[in-house]
């Protein structure tokens, strides 16, 4: 098993936002050891046209057996579809 469960989900249903508004996501994170946990959450993003990639990254600490939920604002300047990847690196892996 992995030391820390990761889910990233959009804070709109739908993944749909207004103009105005930043896309955001929640990263939830849980650690399953009694050690902290320190990793990187990197999320890249690319329209549907692919001209516009962005990519975004963030250092995390998970305190021992506990859970954070960290917002992630993933600004684009295209509308429309983007294809979006989140990837959780702990302890090299």
């Amino acid at each position: 098993t992995t030391p820390v469960e990761f889910a990233f989900n959009p804070d709109r249903f739908g993944h749909v936002w207004q103009s105005h508004e930043t896309p955001k996501y929640i990263a939830t994170l849980t650690n399953r050891t009694s050690e902290k946990q320190v990793g990187t959450l990197k999320v890249t993003t690319k329209s549907y046209d692919g001209t516009e990639v962005g990519e975004h990254s963030r250092d995390l600490i998970v305190p021992p057996g506990q859970s954070i939920s960290p917002s992630v604002p993933v600004p684009v300047k295209l509308f429309g579809y983007h294809d979006i990847t989140a990837t959780l690196t702990i302890a090299g892996k």
